[in-house]
């Protein structure tokens, strides 16, 4: 799931839009440090609408045999102060199979309604109703991650979060760390570290290392944002027997 993103004081260092107001972010997903998938976040808009996409293709060896491609799309509304979902879209594209799905949300960001198609038909989701019901999906909750470190934090704050995308539900946990200074584009700026822990819930058979389960030992990524008004993940480490998988922005 793309939250398995997860998620500048002052002046800069919100990265610079392009002619068309968009800003884009590059990332690289590395396992053992072998690069296993790139990543594209790209937000248009800033207060009130904010629509995100979010881009994965598989990389290097996972790439040998297949050619895996995610898109995520959503639009955000925050009329009221807090970031509610509108509409959220995914495409899984594998060489053997196409999955779209669309979920539509009511005006309090409510979820009225999931479709799926897989390969043309139809079909339901599997995730049990009651665990769609009061979650918001993986860009919205970036959004409401951002919001929640615009406020002032201290040390043992958190925040909560359901998220669903259609198939796959997971708990979004955020335990404020502290501020820290953090690289971001050659240059030194304020920052945040947090812990953050992917409860998988439905519909996870591997995490990679960033998503547990709730019968198992928590999985407490250490993560690394921007300050400002737009905070950005520079950094994900997750753990795992073996291989340390990593996310970071390029």
């Amino acid at each position: 799931m793309a939250v398995s993103l997860l998620m500048a004081s002052g002046d800069p260092p919100a990265a610079a839009p392009d002619s068309e107001g968009i800003h884009r972010y590059g990332y690289r997903m590395t396992l053992g440090g072998t690069e296993m998938a790139k990543l594209e976040l790209v937000i248009r808009g800033k207060g009130e609408d904010r629509r995100l996409a979010l881009d994965m293709t598989n990389t290097g060896i996972s790439a040998w045999f297949a050619r895996i491609r995610t898109e995520m799309r959503s639009t955000v509304n925050a009329a009221d102060g807090v970031a509610l979902p509108v509409e959220f879209t995914a495409l899984y594209l594998k060489p053997d199979r196409r999955r779209e799905i669309r979920i539509e949300y009511d005006a309090a960001g409510e979820l009225v309604a999931v479709r799926l198609v897989k390969n043309g038909r139809p079909k339901r989701s599997d995730v049990p109703p009651p665990l769609q019901q009061g979650t918001i999906d993986p860009l919205t909750a970036f959004v409401r991650l951002q919001d929640w470190l615009r406020a002032p934090r201290k040390e043992g704050d958190r925040i909560l979060l359901g998220v669903f995308e259609g198939r796959k539900r997971l708990d979004l946990e955020a335990v404020y760390v502290a501020s820290e200074t953090v690289a971001f584009r050659g240059r030194e700026v304020p920052g945040h570290r947090l812990r953050v822990r992917l409860t998988g819930l439905f519909g996870f058979d591997d995490g990679f290392g960033f998503v547990g389960r709730p019968d198992q030992e928590p999985v407490w990524l250490d993560v690394l944002t921007t300050d400002g008004d737009s905070p950005i993940l520079i950094r994900a480490v997750g753990r795992s027997r073996s291989l340390v998988p990593v996310v970071e922005l390029e």
